[in-house]
């Protein structure tokens, strides 16, 4: 593995060749020719690294060369990060021509020894060239977890036994899913706890009093004591004998030691399962392999080979995503790598080599043995991870690709996702991968590539006194600085600290010259010394607590993202980024603050062309006049302060702040405008806000207008909030000439409308006199602060209906337009005598079905619940408060056969509870909370209240204060 890591290092010291002969500034110092020379010699080198990665398992005498080149390569990289430095500086001298005359002479003399020990050139296919490995990453071939195949049988056991009130004598229930690696244990837990049945009460509550799930993965721990002390721990916390433990592992003594009671042995794949999910990924969407007869012969042959192990068949089936032509896929069957695989924890081994093996770049496979940086089981952020890899100078864009250093870490993340060498661990709103682990088998499979240049340094000692330190290319400091940073550390391109003691740099940063990655957002540092502006290779930089940047930070030519705390505010007081603007390769940038300070203008940021990701733009009052658009960001938040102003002047400032289509989200908070700007006003031109998917409008106090947004095809959120003049929402904002309005939203919240008093246009007919379908894939439905608002329009595809405070509302949809409805919430609407007409007709066998969660708060008028609640068949959860005028809970509550959970609060008059026959209908009652009104607490104290023999027998009962 040595060798192919080693082509990497070559090759990028090649590309940063290919760009310094490119200067002018060369030809001027006379360098020229020999940089051109040692170009050269780099690629004879590369030629031979081809034959030695063939040769070298059985010659000791290549593993002792490969070792000299790695000395050689890396003093190499080393100089060439030095020389760029100087070109930086305009400080060329002519030691440095000499510097390169030596590393000349050095690279010919490994070439030369080479050949003694029997090594040729060998013609190199550059596989960074591929096109296929060069695509865009908007089309990620990524199969998303949720492609599970043959594995429902055993989920929905497991969560049978979680829900179930079957019960084993101990009173803690522990569930052991045991099976060797890649079975998928890990993924079967994580599917119950995502399973709505499985999860108990809710999430994140404390245990005290309440039912829990705990999942306990990857178990390895044989200490019999250990368990059961932590058995009796448990069983003290909460209602335990409802409780539930879910244990994932591969060795049996731990089950043995754990005693489940009711083990699940994980099994391997069927083979029609096994065929379903490779064919799910290696035939799946995007550029892959068309299904032909003779790749799908040649494919149930290799699937046969992983011998159905969902982490093989995921692994083979992503590898040949990638490969169309047949021959390629024989040569995966055939390959010899099966042929001493024949038991299944082997054959796992197998697919995960030959995936990395076949991984269609030589630097991709040291960016994935970089990845065990964070340890077996740690999690860390994809962004954060290419940042690294391109530190470490292995993101290297082939000649002539568009492609920036990034676009190429992505690509690099998407095969290794497709191919389960990396695993999804968290995606963001907009679907985007944030967080990733990696699977154990694969880590121990790639740890030991990254342990020649990783080093984790826990403390000053350590760094100063081992020799293997001297030439480290990361270093992490989790417990102190050196105040010293030594010249001999030069070959450092990423330095982490991790200490909240340390207060201060060294001034001696400056001479780390290869510093491509600083991160000390994890300490107190809150001032960077002066000689930090020195460090021109700096690409990445990671602060927190900072409250101003240096003079000459504008130095930095190559810094590429720069994160500073969360949004910048540091005891009350923004920290602004004067003359950020000079910093023209930036491409992270969370925060920007408008001041009128000098090189504190909006027009810093107009200077930055090459912005990506999410960027908030703070106090817009301080522009006097239009500024250039910002581009190529992914989302984009406009904030003004909340004084009170004229808005003249936003209404010019957001004319000429308008964003490139490939905006993903847009937030504007505290316009003073009366009138948006054409830009988002128009529906003629199909581009604009084209790939938008979250819009947030919040605070505009003088606006009418409300954007038309109807025809945009991926928007899924919308919040209009604190827009305190709008009165209607009208037909435009609703429908336009399409025959579908908002195709794609699922959530929209109205909140703080004081004025809103109408809320039509859902019955529209487009040109052609077709009834126009609005809203088709809503989901989620939140109405707060509408006091003039009198009725909501019916929404078939709604799950989720939130009302609160609309005193003045009168009626909700009936029936025919709530059939999805999963969660009902109305609070403070005063006027509001019922719920939805129609839930009493017959003609609906089950309605409201799928209603599982009704909350009913602040009906101050009533003198009874309303009656359809007894239809709700299905209802698991019951909310009820400030019904002052009840003195009794109906008995038609008995009839309520499913639900689980009743909350009473706050009912001023209330004094009994349904008969005590009806509260014994309620079978699957497991938990009763009353609280905040001392009259009906009192009758239901524990033996002594008068109520209290209706429900002694709840599991769960509580009175609140």
């Amino acid at each position: 593995m040595a060798d192919v890591l080693l082509n990497v290092v070559t090759e990028g010291v090649l590309n940063k060749l290919i760009s310094l002969v490119a200067e002018e500034i060369n030809i001027v110092w006379c360098v020229k020719e020999d940089l051109e020379s040692l170009a050269r010699n780099l690629e004879m080198i590369q030629a031979l690294l081809v034959d030695a990665e063939c040769k070298h398992t059985s010659k000791n005498a290549i593993d002792i060369w490969l070792r000299r080149l790695q000395d050689v390569s890396s003093e190499a990289d080393n100089l060439l990060d030095e020389f760029a430095y100087e070109v930086l500086r305009n400080k060329l001298k002519k030691r440095k021509q000499d510097q390169i005359k030596n590393m000349n002479l050095s690279i010919e003399k490994v070439y030369q020894e080479a050949e003694r020990i029997g090594l040729g050139p060998v013609e190199i296919v550059n596989m960074s060239n591929n096109p296929r490995s060069d695509q865009s990453s908007t089309t990620d071939p990524f199969v998303d977890d949720s492609s599970i195949v043959g594995r429902s049988e055993e989920v929905n056991k497991v969560v049978n036994l979680l829900t179930s009130s079957e019960k084993d004598g101990n009173n803690l229930s522990v569930i052991g899913i045991v099976g060797m690696a890649g079975l998928g244990k890990t993924t079967i837990a994580q599917l119950v706890y995502k399973n709505e049945k499985a999860i108990v009460g809710k999430l994140n509550e404390v245990l005290k009093t309440k039912r829990f799930l705990l999942v306990l993965d990857d178990v390895w721990h044989e200490d019999v004591e250990k368990w059961d002390r932590m058995r009796k721990c448990l069983r003290g916390i909460g209602s335990s004998d409802e409780s539930r433990i879910i244990v994932t592992t591969r060795n049996e003594t731990v089950v043995s030691i754990m005693q489940p009671s009711f083990p699940c042995q994980l099994g391997t794949l069927s083979d029609g399962d096994s065929w379903e999910l490779f064919e799910k990924i290696a035939f799946g969407h995007g550029c892959a392999a068309v299904k032909t007869p003779e790749l799908i012969n040649i494919g149930r042959k290799i699937v046969a080979k992983c011998g159905g192990v969902p982490l093989a068949v995921n692994a083979i089936g992503g590898l040949l995503w990638y490969k169309k032509d047949e021959r390629e896929w024989s040569k995966i069957e055939n390959s010899e790598t099966w042929a001493t695989m024949e038991e299944a924890g082997r054959r796992v081994r197998s697919a995960i080599k030959l995936s990395y093996d076949h991984l269609p770049s030589l630097s991709l496979k040291q960016c994935l043995s970089y990845c065990t940086i964070i340890g077996k089981g740690g999690v860390a952020a994809v962004e954060i991870m290419i940042q690294l890899w391109m530190a470490q100078g292995l993101l290297n864009p082939s000649k002539g690709s568009l492609l920036e250093m990034e676009d190429v870490g992505s690509n690099y993340t998407s095969i290794l996702f497709r191919t389960s060498l990396l695993q999804v661990f968290e995606k963001d709103g907009f679907g985007r991968t944030m967080y990733f682990t990696i699977h154990d088998l694969v880590f121990d499979f790639v740890e030991e590539a990254a342990k020649e240049s990783i080093f984790l340094v826990p403390s000053v000692e350590l760094i100063t006194g081992r020799e293997s330190l001297l030439k480290p290319r990361t270093l992490i400091l989790s417990d102190g600085l050196a105040h010293d940073l030594p010249i001999v550390r030069k070959s450092l391109r990423v330095l982490v600290l991790e200490d909240e003691d340390v207060k201060e740099l060294p001034t001696t940063i400056g001479k780390l010259r290869c510093l491509r990655y600083l991160d000390i957002s994890r300490s107190s540092i809150t001032e960077l010394p002066n000689p930090i502006t020195q460090l021109y290779n700096l690409q990445t930089m990671k602060l927190s607590n900072l409250q101003q940047l240096p003079k000459n930070f504008g130095n930095l030519a190559n810094l590429r993202h720069l994160y500073i705390g969360k949004d910048g505010m540091i005891n009350g007081k923004p920290c602004l980024l004067p003359d950020i603007g000079q910093l023209s390769s930036l491409q992270t940038l969370p925060f920007f603050y408008v001041s009128r300070d000098k090189g504190c203008q909006i027009d810093q940021a107009g200077h930055l062309h090459n912005l990506r990701g999410d960027l908030k733009i703070f106090d817009l009052q301080n522009v006097s006049n239009q500024e250039e658009a910002l581009i190529n960001l992914d989302s984009l938040e406009l904030h003004w302060d909340t004084r009170t102003r004229d808005g003249s002047t936003d209404e010019d400032v957001l004319k000429g702040l308008e964003p490139r289509p490939i905006l993903k989200g847009f937030t504007m908070k505290n316009f003073m405008g009366r009138s948006l700007p054409s830009w988002m006003l128009t529906t003629s031109h199909p581009l604009v806000f084209h790939n938008l998917e979250k819009i947030v409008l919040r605070n505009f106090n003088k606006c009418q207008q409300i954007p038309p947004l109807w025809h945009l095809p991926h928007l899924n959120i919308v919040n209009i909030i604190g827009m305190k003049s709008i009165n209607c929402i009208s037909t435009d904002f609703f429908v336009g000439d399409a025959v579908v309005s908002f195709p794609a939203l699922k959530e929209l919240i109205l909140e703080d409308l004081p004025d809103l008093i109408e809320w039509s246009g859902l019955m529209c007919h487009d040109s052609s006199h077709s009834l126009v379908k609005i809203f088709p894939s809503l989901e989620i439905l939140r109405v707060e602060i509408c006091p003039k608002l009198v009725s909501l329009p019916g929404l078939a595809s709604l799950e989720i209906l939130t009302v609160t405070h609309c005193p003045n509302l009168v009626s909700i949809p009936d029936i025919h337009s709530l059939r999805s409805l999963v969660q009902l919430a109305l609070a403070g609407c005063n006027n509001l005598r019922s719920l939805p007409s129609g839930m009493e007709n017959k003609e609906f066998q089950h309605p409201f079905a799928s209603l599982l969660y009704l909350v009913l708060l602040g009906w101050q008028a009533v003198t009874s619940l309303p009656e359809q609640i007894q239809h709700l068949s299905n209802l698991a959860f019951l909310q009820i408060a400030h019904f002052d005028g009840i003195v009794a809970l109906p008995e038609f509550l008995g009839s309520l056969h499913s639900l689980k959970e009743l909350h009473i609060e706050d009912c001023k008059n209330l004094l009994y509870l349904p008969s005590a026959e009806a509260m014994r209908h309620l079978t699957k009652l497991r938990k009763l909370t009353i609280e905040e009104w001392p009259l009906f607490t009192d009758r239901c104290k524990k033996e002594i209240g008068e109520e209290w023999y209706k429900i002694t027998h709840i599991p769960e009962f509580q009175l609140l204060p």
